[in-house]
């Protein structure tokens, strides 16, 4: 099959007559990379891949351990339809690997297909949407909410662990301007069917359809890298199922109006209401150090803490117009 989709690609970039192919990658933040090849290369690329300066990439190599290589995955090669059809250029994704072609642990798309690797072990498949939920389908089995076993202790473990990975999810300062009560994002770590202060929505499938269950995880927002906030969810739920946590009881009233007293006593905490407070969850996690791997948990440790201590002595205009608003 990959050598099917190999010979696709290669007819397709001569018959199309494609002037550049450009290599995506993302670096540990998410933002996206490319450096371009000509036609003549693109063989070269799908059988050796492509090799380029890491250190140059936020998160990738040191100077002394430099040069990796780009990996084209053919299954993701399309052409551009937004350049001129007289010279059209195409693109196609990237897995980076070490020069000895071992999966290099900078790479944010080895970590997701790692932790794919660990669910398809455990017998289960992991199916996102582009809006940042995930979907969990599965034969319902004796239940109101149409939920299995699997998919019950699957939410446990995101509850469990929603703290620790809320930095992954939620990686910018403005993140947490917009985890707060009046906005219909979640402030609370709860779960329920059609309550949007809770942190997992269960929806009521239309039609009453069974097969349309679904479970929503919805603190993460688009200013995450996908590659390893999936990782993180995927990490979570699976620890759940392994460890078979317990679901607690749906919150169905609305959480913004209870007081601190009535949380407490229902059990239900907070998300961290900073990127500072996320960070230190997210340090103590031993699930996320394992999920991202050695390499990525601590640089973006670093990197958040560097960003935090940048705001901390930034003076905005808030502050001018709340203080010194009488000179």
């Amino acid at each position: 099959m990959i050598e099917q989709q190999r010979d696709y690609v290669l007819r397709t970039v001569e018959e199309r007559g494609i002037r550049l192919v450009r290599l995506w990658f993302t670096d540990v933040l998410g933002n996206l990379k490319s450096f371009a090849i000509s036609p003549a290369e693109m063989e070269n690329a799908l059988n050796d891949g492509m090799s380029f300066d890491g250190s140059a990439i936020d998160g990738f190599s040191r100077v002394q351990e430099s040069d990796v290589l780009a990996l084209p995955d053919p299954n993701t090669f399309e052409v551009l339809p937004w350049v001129d059809p007289k010279g059209a250029e195409a693109r196609v994704f990237c897995d980076i690997a070490k020069l000895d072609g071992t999966a290099f642990d900078g790479d944010p798309r080895q970590v997701l297909r790692r932790n794919l690797n660990n669910a398809h072990k455990l017998g289960f498949q992991f199916y996102v949407a582009p809006d940042i939920e995930y979907f969990y389908f599965d034969p319902p089995k004796v239940d109101s909410y149409n939920l299995s076993v699997t998919a019950k202790q699957f939410m446990a473990g995101l509850l469990r662990h929603a703290a620790e990975i809320t930095a992954v999810t939620n990686q910018n300062i403005n993140s947490y301007k917009r985890l707060v009560p009046g906005f219909e994002a979640p402030v609370h770590i709860s779960w329920a069917r059609n309550n949007r202060s809770g942190l997992i929505r269960v929806p009521i499938a239309k039609r009453n359809s069974d097969q349309a269950t679904r479970i929503e995880y919805r603190s993460p927002d688009p200013a995450c890298n996908p590659y390893l906030a999936f990782s993180v969810i995927l990490a979570a739920g699976l620890r759940g199922i392994q460890e078979g946590y317990e679901l607690p009881p749906e919150a169905d009233s609305n959480l913004f109006e209870m007081g601190d007293d009535m949380l407490v006593k229902l059990g239900i905490e907070q998300l961290p209401q900073s990127l500072s407070d996320a960070l230190r969850a997210m340090e103590r996690s031993e699930l996320v150090a394992e999920a991202l791997g050695e390499h990525i948990f601590e640089w973006f440790l670093r990197n958040k803490r560097a960003e935090w201590r940048g705001y901390k002595t930034h003076i905005s205009q808030y502050e001018l117009n709340r203080y010194l608003r009488s000179l």
